[in-house]
């Protein structure tokens, strides 16, 4: 399907230069684009290499001075990109219908549902209106899943776990495994049973192979608009706020709980019981072990951002400091066998 220029302008509200009816049918990038094609350039230093692009439409940065045969300038290029790609290449939903093969209980309720051959639905499960459950997923006994959700092939909703409307669980992620709870004593580690449950509030994305734990006693809850990527582990009792990013392989310890609008960035770690402000950005592989307010933080142990650079700018300077710290001390030395000899001069 094409679209004219004019029309993907109304949907961005950005300032068109050139041909409105000019028309665009795919989004490509700079070094691949051609005619019938639009790109989305944010970068400054990508300007230069968009000038000669061939593409039908640049999308850029406003008042950027690009000069093309048509151009879109918006506030946002890469929410601008995002846009694009849904009018263009939306995702056609599955038709409703459940496919032979699929093992749904005789008391799940489902309307306008499509369920994938493979699929094994529990008792006691309700699905809403528009849910897609893929091949080989599986969803436990007692299990809710909200309007318009997405469960894709060989994921897994353990029993009695609540998810929201518009929520997409990608491949292999397992949403309400047991936590890792136990009690150890003379060498051994008894299991405490985890009886609580996960909730994952509306339009939450979860990323293929991420799990998220039980509560032992409660709710793990997924507040609204979280994203989360691949291969994520979230603890029992953790309590993840809204709009927050959480990046591949970070992991994040039982009874954490992270504000609303927080980032934490690949194979980062947080420690149990931490507090994570709102509006955090912790950078990949840090490490934190405490509670954190606002800002940026970086490093294991994380510290503030800015002075953990300082302290990362002095590691590959230690060698060096370290042999102005000996030659400091043989100078202190010899200065302080100077004055005790001065001083048993000046006794006798």
């Amino acid at each position: 399907m094409s679209f004219t220029l004019s029309q993907i302008n109304d949907r961005l509200g950005g300032t068109l230069k050139g041909d409105g009816q000019a028309r665009v049918q795919s989004v490509r990038s700079l070094d691949e684009a051609g005619p019938g094609d639009i790109c989305v350039v944010w970068q400054a230093d990508a300007l230069h290499a968009a000038s000669r692009c061939d593409a039908t439409c640049i999308v850029t940065l406003e008042n950027a001075g690009f000069e093309h045969e048509n151009v879109i300038e918006v506030a946002d290029p890469r929410l601008a990109l995002a846009e694009i790609l849904i009018l263009i290449h939306s995702i056609k939903r599955a038709e409703f219908g459940v496919e032979p093969g699929a093992h749904i209980a005789a008391d799940v309720v489902c309307n306008e549902v499509y369920v994938a051959a493979g699929a094994r639905i529990a008792t006691g499960v309700q699905l809403g209106r528009r849910v897609e459950v893929h091949a080989n997923a599986v969803i436990g006994a007692g299990v809710k899943v909200g309007e318009g959700s997405i469960i894709h092939a060989n994921a897994t909703l353990c029993p009695g776990v609540q998810v929201g409307r518009r929520v997409v669980i990608h491949s292999n992620a397992v949403i309400g495994s047991d936590g890792f709870g136990y009690q150890s004593s003379d060498g051994s580690h008894r299991k405490i049973p985890q009886v609580g449950t996960v909730v994952i509030e509306d339009d939450v994305e979860i990323g293929a192979g991420t799990t998220i734990d039980r509560a032992t006693l409660s709710r793990t809850i997924i507040r609204r608009g979280t994203k989360i990527d691949n291969l994520v582990q979230i603890a029992h009792n953790c309590d993840i706020g809204e709009d927050c990013v959480i990046v591949a392989q970070a992991g994040i310890a039982g009874s954490t709980t992270v504000g609303a609008g927080s980032i934490i960035g690949a194979q980062a770690g947080v420690a149990d019981h931490v507090v994570v402000g709102r509006r955090v950005r912790v950078g990949a592989k840090s490490g934190v072990a405490d509670n954190i307010p606002e800002g940026d933080w970086i490093g294991s142990p994380a510290l503030p951002a800015v002075r953990a650079r300082r302290a990362l700018n002095l590691i590959g300077r230690l060698p060096e400091i370290y042999e102005e710290l000996r030659s400091l001390r043989k100078t202190c030395s010899a200065l302080e066998e100077k004055l005790d000899q001065a001083v048993m001069n000046d006794t006798e």
